[in-house]
């Protein structure tokens, strides 16, 4: 089993960028109006979003196509769009696929290309509550579920380990001031999962606003995503008062 893991990281990838290339020259290609992508972080309402888009019957969102290793992202990103026939394409690029999945020197003049030369507009997804996120992604990975298209949910409860929260949330704060600056000078509309994803209100607004900025028609989103993690810590963490006086003592205790 950690073969198959091992392999599928290191060689998937490849094999997925060489099937679009067969697909590329056994089937038609499309040349969209616009393209799009997503850039942020795991765990902020990148794949609601991309639902929410998806909504829209002139946008075609794809998943995170750079996940794994690539010989040339932006051949393969180009290839991948051609297969489908929409107005707009856009797919997901999360943070850390930039900075150390795909061998990007300089990630800055990686997102500029594709801004300035192939005229993606950029969508930046972001968090406020940082310790919200690392905690959604530990409960993802306790119950073994990253998203859920129904109501219920398992009652799993999960304990928290301390001292890898802390470095979880100070790795999060490095990868945060790295997407601030690989996006700094950069046209882009800023998506925020407190602000425009966490009801259906606000999202109902924020298609409006997508409609606006893609320069289409506006929609009605379909969501088909329900949300796992509880609202109080002491719904899905053992030890969530051990917890909550140990964030309160460090540089993170305006996220309780």
């Amino acid at each position: 089993m950690q073969l198959l893991t091992l392999l599928n990281k290191k060689y998937a990838g490849y094999a997925r960028e060489a099937f679009v290339k067969i697909q590329c020259v056994l089937n038609p290609q499309y040349t969209q109006k616009s393209h799009f992508l997503i850039f942020g972080r795991g765990r902020s309402g990148s794949t609601l979003l991309t639902n929410i888009l998806n909504s829209s019957p002139h946008i075609y969102c794809d998943k995170e196509i750079l996940n794994r290793p690539v010989v040339n992202p932006v051949q393969f990103i180009h290839n991948r769009a051609s297969l489908f026939k929409s107005d707009i394409y856009g797919f997901k690029l999360l943070s850390y696929q930039l900075q150390s999945v795909q061998s990007v020197d300089k990630p800055k003049d990686f997102l500029r290309n594709l801004v300035e030369t192939h005229g993606y507009q950029l969508l930046f997804i972001s968090r406020t509550n940082l310790l919200r996120q690392v905690l959604s992604k530990r409960l993802a990975y306790t119950r073994k579920i990253w998203h859920q298209k129904t109501a219920s949910v398992s009652p799993t409860k999960m304990k928290v380990d301390l001292n890898i929260l802390l470095k979880n949330l100070q790795a999060g704060k490095m990868l945060e001031d790295f997407e601030n600056n690989v996006i700094e000078g950069f046209p882009y509309m800023e998506v925020n999962y407190e602000n425009n994803l966490s009801s259906p209100e606000k999202q109902l607004q924020l298609t409006d606003q997508l409609a606006e900025y893609l320069s289409i028609d506006p929609f009605e989103p379909n969501i088909k995503l329900k949300k796992i993690s509880p609202t109080g810590f002491d719904d899905y963490i053992e030890n969530h008062q051990e917890m909550i006086d140990f964030i309160s003592k460090t540089e993170f205790s305006g996220y309780l």
